[in-house]
């Protein structure tokens, strides 16, 4: 074989090679978990930190700075709330393998809205509110959490906050709620 033949041969195998990577890198085979917080980076919390939330019981009021909550896309924790940052923050959280999920019924929430806000929740990505709030007072919004939504282990809250924005006092964080807490109530 003469090295011209050689040599389209090992460059042959060298493309075949960087195709099959390609394959990988567009189509990896990993957990949602994984893909998300080291690949695309949309989520800020590992597979590690979820499992390793306290669990929590049903009743039990969870300020802004509970460390049963792991916060995605929100701010540290200020004196008396947490602010939301851009437009799809969320809270993981786990509930504890004692309780019937099925009878937890409510999610009463505590927030200020940053002026006028469209805001849509969703647990474990389906809807459970889709309102609009439009001025800066302290709501406490309670939601009917559908029979079968929660589970024993991680849960997640996602926010919609289409309206989020910058203050405009020179802060430059996109805001959209300030959270003071929130609790899950069984029936």
């Amino acid at each position: 074989m003469s090295i011209k033949s050689k040599l389209a041969l090992a460059s042959l195998g060298l493309t075949l090679f960087y195709v099959y990577v390609l394959v990988l890198l567009l189509n990896p085979s990993v957990s949602e978990e994984y893909q998300r917080y080291y690949i695309t980076r949309d989520l800020r919390i590992s597979a590690a930190q979820l499992a390793a939330l306290e669990e929590i019981v049903p009743g039990e009021v969870l300020r802004f700075d509970s460390e049963k909550l792991a916060f995605d896309s929100w701010s540290d924790a200020e004196q008396e709330f947490r602010w939301s940052l851009g437009h799809s923050p969320s809270i993981h959280f786990a509930l504890d393998d004692s309780v019937d999920a099925q009878r937890v019924r409510e999610l009463v929430l505590r927030f200020r809205p940053l002026e006028r806000q469209r805001v849509s929740m969703l647990i474990n990505e389906q809807e459970v509110l889709t309102s609009e709030f439009s001025d800066s007072n302290i709501f406490e919004v309670v939601i009917t959490v559908p029979a079968g939504l929660l589970r024993h282990g991680t849960n997640t809250l996602q926010f919609e906050l289409p309206d989020a924005r910058l203050p405009g006092n020179g802060d430059t964080r996109e805001l959209g709620l300030a959270l003071f807490s929130l609790r899950f109530k069984q029936a």
